[in-house]
């Protein structure tokens, strides 16, 4: 094998929180596979003993197939003999994908192994071990990145109600991929987001798609949107909350925050004072799903207050006690001023027992199921 003085082209993997793995092409053929003599050790299920190679030549990279049980692809397509590759374009062996990516500067020749658990990828240093990378292999990166450039994501609405009357007074905007080949689930995305650093550009591109969408509700509607438990709720939110109130005037804006991310009083009030300077509101999202932050709800109360579906479903079937319970803290949510919404509400049996316990918003099937905001009909001149 030949070496290569200068590392121009290296094959490269998404990691958490913005790391990567970042490994020079330093000789030709360059062998990736699952056997320890590999330049690249993939000990992955898919991946042959020697699954394919890389070569240089005068400006070109190439890649060729040795044989191996499941095939190489680039960017999707099965190589036959040898192609020749372009910068970024993606390498896929078995179920990983890792990234051809060509720039001047000189590293060094330390290998690296892919190993794989389960469905999650973890890349080792083998010749480090304190290099900790911590890992799991992002599939797709590209396109993830790509649909945040490009904003590809589309929201639904839920429609909110009045339990006294059940008139639609506002809805919550939901987030979902749009892109093809990434998760349409918001959960599939923050999973992808989070191992990418990339939680508080998501929440954001929904945030701002959800606006863009929110323009065919009445004036006096309410528009709730999330924040992710990541983003930080005052001064990295600030610009954010004023261009929300630019584009979003008449609408009455709530800013949703999950109670993982209610934990310090001061922090809530100064959010609370830079939402109420926009004219905008504050909720406290799914009550009750985990520790319920009493020191918070009381030292810096919200607007709107949204009971999780774990207190909520099937609460026509529970114990008085339980009713009790649910009843107080309704009760302590209006002492601090606070609407309580509940969340989730699926059935008739539900909604009067909720309305018993003296909630006033609800939001769930029963009032509607989350949809473009199209489906609900322009109502603006």
């Amino acid at each position: 094998m030949s070496t290569v003085e200068k590392y121009i082209w290296h094959i490269e993997g998404g990691m958490r929180a913005g790391r990567r793995l970042d490994v020079p092409v330093h000789v030709s053929p360059f062998l990736v596979g699952r056997d320890n003599n590999c330049h690249l050790v993939v000990t992955a299920p898919g991946v042959s003993r020697h699954h394919l190679q890389i070569e240089l030549g005068d400006n070109a990279i190439y890649v060729s197939d040795l044989g191996s049980t499941n095939g190489t692809f680039v960017n999707r397509n099965k190589v036959c003999g040898r192609v020749e590759l372009k910068s970024g374009d993606a390498l896929h062996l078995g179920k990983e994908e890792l990234r051809i990516v060509k720039h001047v500067d000189v590293g060094d020749t330390r290998s690296f192994v892919v190993e794989s658990f389960v469905d999650q990828t973890v890349m080792i240093n083998i010749n480090d071990p304190a290099f900790d990378l911590k890992s799991c292999f992002v599939q797709q990166e590209r396109e993830f990145h790509s649909m945040l450039a490009e904003r590809d994501v589309s929201v639904v609405f839920q429609p909110i109600v009045t339990l006294a009357k059940g008139e639609v007074v506002g809805y919550e905007a939901l987030g979902r991929g749009g892109k093809a080949g990434l998760p349409v689930s918001p959960l599939g995305l923050f999973d992808i987001a989070e191992k990418l650093g990339k939680e508080t550009e998501l929440s954001s591109v929904f945030r701002t798609r959800a606006i863009e969408d929110c323009q065919v509700f009445p004036d006096v509607s309410l528009i709730f949107v999330n924040t992710h438990p990541a983003e930080n709720l005052t001064s990295g939110l600030q610009n954010s909350i004023k261009e929300m109130r630019r584009v979003t005037a008449p609408w009455q804006v709530v800013l949703e925050v999950h109670e993982s991310a209610i934990t310090n009083i001061k922090m809530m009030l100064e959010l609370r004072a830079i939402l109420r300077d926009h004219e905008m509101y504050l909720a406290y999202d799914d009550f009750g799903s985990g520790q319920a932050r009493w020191n918070e709800l009381v030292g810096a109360p919200p607007d709107y207050l949204k009971f999780d579906l774990e207190l909520i479903h099937d609460i026509h079937k529970q114990p008085k006690q339980k009713q009790e319970m649910l009843r107080k803290l309704v009760e302590i949510c209006l002492d601090q001023g606070a609407h309580p919404l509940a969340e989730c509400v699926e059935n008739e049996e539900e909604l009067e027992v909720c309305k018993e316990l003296g909630f006033t918003y609800g939001q769930g099937w029963l009032f509607g199921k989350p949809a473009p905001a199209s489906s609900f009909g322009s109502t603006r001149e």
